[in-house]
């Protein structure tokens, strides 16, 4: 349980800080979603928890052969 509370805290403090940088550079959407993930913590739902904890993975970004109509990779 120690380590439940630990990863939820850690959690909330880069979300806190992201919502802070995000703010300071006048990022005003970031920071309002930054805001609801915070509400969503305090809130105690496991699914928003986990959800929130999920592993985001980027979409790559298109090759410079690809944008230049080359599609075959």
């Amino acid at each position: 349980m120690h380590d439940a509370i630990t990863e939820a805290e850690s959690l909330r403090r880069m979300i806190t800080f992201t919502k802070r940088e995000a703010e300071r550079k006048d990022r005003t959407f970031c920071a309002y979603l930054l805001d609801l993930a915070l509400n969503a913590l305090d809130e105690d739902s496991e699914e928003m928890n986990s959800a929130l904890r999920a592993r985001i993975i980027p979409a790559p970004l298109a090759s410079t052969s690809t944008e230049k109509g080359d599609v075959s990779k």
